[in-house]
C-alpha cells in the first residue's frame, strides 16, 4: 500500500502541451464550454500505458465526453452524465468521432444517470475526472454574476481582461465562469462533508463496476483562503477505506492556467500548477 504523505509525484513530472489539435478534430466546438475538460494527450498516455485494445472503459461523470476519445484507440467506452446541457454534447462529439475515427473506432455507450445511483454496469477501467468546483469557492450565483458583469464590461482590472470581456468565447468563459451545471444532484457545487459523503458513494460504485482493470483518476488541489487544500490524499485515504489500492501516482504539468489562476500568480499568491493522476486496482481478498 502507497501512503498518500510519500508517493505524490513520484517519477517524472508530465508534460503533453496543448490538446487543442486533438480536441478540434474530434470534439464539436460547444465542447470547450466545459470547464473541466479532461486533457486529451493526459487521457492517450493513460488508455496506453493502463489498458488493451478491446478493453472496456467507464466514466460516471462524462462531462462533454472527452473519455469517448478513447474509442479512437480501439477501446469501448461507457460514458455517463448527469447533466443534461453537457449531454446533448457528448452525443454530438460520438458521432463526431465516429465520422473523424474510421473503420476501427470502438463502440460507445453515452447516455444520463447519476453516478451516486447503482451504474448497472461493468467495464474493465474506471477512468475520470471528479468535480472540484464548488471546493474551489465558485457557487452558480457567482457565476450570474460574473457574466453579467462581463456583459456590462464594468470590470476593469487590466488589458487582458478588457480583450476577454469585448470577446468572451466558450473556451475562456468556462475558464472564467466556473460552473458545472444546474441539476439538482450537481456535485461539483457540493462543499466539504457533503462534497466527501457524496464521493463516497461514487467510489463504492465504481469498486463495485471494475472487474480487474484499474481506476484512474484525475484530480487538482485548489486554494483556499490563501492556503493549498489538497485534495488527493484525501481520495487516496478515503478509496482505500473502500477496498482500493494506490498502485501509481502521476503528476501532469498544466499547460493553461486559467485566467484567475494567471492573474493570482503575477500578484505572488499561490496558485496550483499541476494535476493529480492517482491509479487504483482493488485490494486482493
Amino acid at each position: 500500500m502507497i501512503a498518500p504523505d510519500n508517493c505524490r509525484g513520484h517519477g517524472e513530472l508530465l508534460d503533453f502541451g496543448s490538446d487543442l489539435h486533438l480536441r478540434n478534430r474530434f470534439f464539436v466546438p460547444e465542447s470547450l464550454a466545459h470547464p473541466a475538460k479532461l486533457h486529451l494527450g493526459l487521457l492517450h498516455w493513460i488508455v496506453e500505458k493502463y489498458t488493451s485494445p478491446g478493453d472496456i472503459i467507464a466514466d460516471p461523470m462524462a462531462g462533454i465526453g472527452s473519455i469517448l476519445y478513447a474509442a479512437t484507440l480501439q477501446r469501448q467506452v461507457i460514458a455517463r452524465e448527469i447533466e443534461p446541457k453537457w449531454l446533448e454534447i457528448a452525443y454530438k462529439n460520438a458521432s463526431r468521432i465516429m465520422h473523424e475515427g474510421g473503420l476501427f473506432v470502438g463502440n460507445m455507450s453515452v447516455g444520463q444517470h447519476n453516478a451516486r445511483e447503482p451504474w448497472g454496469y461493468k467495464a474493465d477501467h474506471v477512468v475520470f475526472s471528479p468535480p472540484y468546483g464548488n471546493e474551489a469557492s465558485t457557487t452558480p450565483n457567482k457565476n450570474r454574476a460574473l457574466l453579467y458583469r462581463l456583459e456590462q464590461k464594468k470590470i476593469s482590472y487590466s488589458s487582458r481582461f478588457a480583450r476577454l470581456a469585448a470577446n468572451p468565447t466558450d473556451g475562456s468563459m468556462s475558464m472564467v465562469a466556473f460552473h458545472y451545471g444546474n441539476h439538482p444532484e450537481q456535485i461539483g457545487h457540493y462543499r466539504g462533508r457533503r462534497y466527501w459523503k457524496a464521493m463516497r458513494e461514487i467510489y463504492q460504485h465504481a469498486y463495485e463496476a471494475l472487474n480487474q482493470g484499474v481506476m484512474v483518476l484525475v484530480l487538482k488541489d485548489h486554494i483556499a483562503d490563501g492556503r493549498r487544500v489538497e485534495t488527493s490524499p484525501q481520495t487516496v485515504i478515503l478509496c482505500q477505506d473502500l477496498g482500493f489500492v494506490l498502485v501509481d501516482w502521476h503528476q501532469r504539468k498544466l499547460s493553461q492556467l486559467s485566467f484567475w489562476q494567471r492573474r493570482r500568480k503575477e500578484q505572488g499568491l499561490p496558485v496550483v500548477e499541476e494535476e493529480d493522476v492517482l491509479v487504483f486496482r482493488k485490494a486482493e481478498r
